[in-house]
């Protein structure tokens, strides 16, 4: 399973596809399909323990991380409540 910080060209480049502002779940959806995985690694379960926090899969999980990675380095910000949006694009 590629580590969280791997994975954020691959949501900035969801991001880029939805057109530049999107919903974190359809960011993540999309990162999915378009990422290159195996049907094993889109199957795994997730792996986090807190139980506030429910991820349909680890990826799923890696690529919520990895939204974060990328709002960091400032690839991202948020454009309002769970709506993300590419910066300076």
């Amino acid at each position: 399973m590629p580590q969280a910080r791997s994975l954020v060209p691959i949501v900035v480049d969801a991001l880029v596809r939805l057109g530049g502002e999107a919903k974190r779940r359809e960011i993540i959806e999309t990162a999915i399909r378009i990422g290159p995985f195996t049907d094993a690694k889109r199957a795994e379960p997730s792996h986090a323990t807190n139980t506030k926090t429910r991820h349909a899969s680890e990826l799923h999980h890696r690529l919520s991380w990895a939204m974060s990675h990328a709002r960091i380095a400032g690839d991202i910000e948020s454009a309002r409540p769970r709506v993300w949006r590419l910066v300076g694009r």
